[in-house]
């Protein structure tokens, strides 16, 4: 899907992200609600969850 390779890119190029560990996306069609989870690393290796 092109809109998960926008959000994976758009995360990657963020200062201070590192690296990508985890990504999910769930979509569900009767509400149209998209709901993003993404696990990073930053550059002083910490490990980070965001749901949105």
């Amino acid at each position: 899907m092109k809109l998960e390779s926008d959000i994976r890119s758009c995360i990657l190029q963020t200062d201070g992200v590192k690296t990508l560990t985890a990504f999910d996306t769930q979509y569900v069609p009767k509400s149209r609600k998209l709901t993003v989870a993404a696990t990073f690393t930053d550059i002083y290796g910490t490990e980070s969850e965001v749901t949105a």
